[in-house]
């Protein structure tokens, strides 16, 4: 079936390389963790995460999507006995303990009450489950922002983290770090001119590397942190 790539989400084949390694990163990474277990992927999109995790041994997945146009593209092209794939707004999933694994991808940058979705993911997840949760850099991709509260570059987007505002967030809704990973890591200055000569001759976005690594130097383009429950 058709679907129409708007740039709000992933859409294979339908974007620049670079763009595809980042999504197609992060669940890999991922995908290392679910071997026998019970997998929720928020936010799923099309679904070709979900056929990643199946692929990688998980005992069941669960993707939901918002967009009842994404879930039937995913149950057309990515169906198999081990996936579920539901169509259902982020703020109504209502799981008590259930998974060992939950992702969220560049997802909570969209919605409004990002509190609300932490807490149903913290409800949803196992005491001594993971989950993972990225989410792109505001000094980065939005830098002309001054304040969390400030519109994003992308239209797409309801507001942009810092790591510090990001780490803030989650710690206030019952995780804890475990690790933190980022995705094209370049140097940061405090001072935008810097950032942007940077940017135009050595241009970081396009060189740099799509692969999960932590980061104590520089600032990424994209985080993804690895957390756990405070049972």
């Amino acid at each position: 079936m058709d679907i129409n790539a708007t740039g709000e989400f992933l859409l294979p084949g339908k974007f620049p390389k670079k763009t595809e390694d980042e999504h197609f990163e992060r669940y890999m990474f991922a995908s290392k963790r679910v071997k026998e277990k019970k997998v929720l992927d928020i936010a799923c999109g099309v679904g070709y995460g979900c056929e990643i995790y199946s692929e990688s041994g998980a005992k069941h997945v669960v993707g939901v999507d918002i967009l009842k146009s994404n879930i039937e593209y995913a149950e057309s092209k990515y169906s198999a006995a081990n996936i579920s794939f539901i169509e259902k707004n982020i703020y109504e999933i209502d799981y008590k303990e259930e998974f060992d694994v939950i992702t969220s991808f560049e997802t909570i940058e969209h919605i409004e009450n990002d509190s609300l979705v932490l807490k149903k993911l913290y409800n949803a997840l196992k005491n001594d489950g993971i989950l993972m949760i990225s989410t792109p850099n505001r000094k980065i991709t939005s830098p002309d922002t001054k304040s969390i509260n400030d519109k994003p570059a992308n239209e797409y987007h309801t507001r942009e983290y810092t790591l510090g505002e990001f780490k803030n967030l989650v710690s206030k809704n019952g995780f804890r770090v475990k690790n933190v990973f980022g995705q094209r890591n370049r140097l940061y200055f405090k001072f935008n001119t810097m950032n942007r000569v940077i940017n135009k001759f050595f241009k970081p976005d396009e060189k740099g590397n799509s692969k999960l690594k932590k980061n104590v130097f520089t600032q990424a383009r994209y985080y993804t942190l690895v957390l756990e429950k405070i049972v």
